[in-house]
């Protein structure tokens, strides 16, 4: 009688889990410039052209600053790789603004150092069982 239990228990601490909890940290948010956009992607080929792909985002979010760093906490997210793009809409036009060049006007940032050019999905994301992604905005 005990055995089964024992089996139960044991099946239950090995199986992978089916939902995980990711915290995404903001820092160097002006809180006076408008709300943060934050894209949360799965996928390679959509991280990649964000913020443009934003709507597509695995999880997408308008959160309105209350200081210079902001904490989010997303649950029940499927097991997988994640990685974060945010930009500050200064003008709440919804869309991340860019001079002629394309350029972006509006801070942003990715969930990795950003040198000459974007990050790569693979640089910027991390397994969600990691537990938190660091996003550092500015102009």
């Amino acid at each position: 009688m005990l055995r089964p239990a024992i089996v139960s228990l044991v099946l239950l601490f090995t199986m992978p889990a089916t939902a995980l909890d990711l915290t995404v940290v903001v820092e160097g948010v002006d809180p006076a410039k408008g709300p943060l956009m934050l894209g949360l992607f799965d996928r390679a080929d959509l991280f990649d052209r964000a913020p443009a792909t934003q709507n597509q985002a695995t999880v997408g979010l308008r959160v309105e600053p209350g200081g210079s760093r902001v904490s989010v906490a997303l649950t029940g997210l499927p097991p997988g790789r994640y990685a974060a793009a945010v930009f500050q809409d200064s003008d709440r036009n919804g869309t991340l603004d860019v001079n002629l060049l394309g350029i972006p006007t509006e801070p942003y940032g990715f969930s990795a150092k950003v040198g000459l050019g974007r990050p790569s999905f693979d640089a910027a994301s991390a397994e969600s069982a990691a537990g938190t992604l660091r996003v550092r905005i500015g102009e």
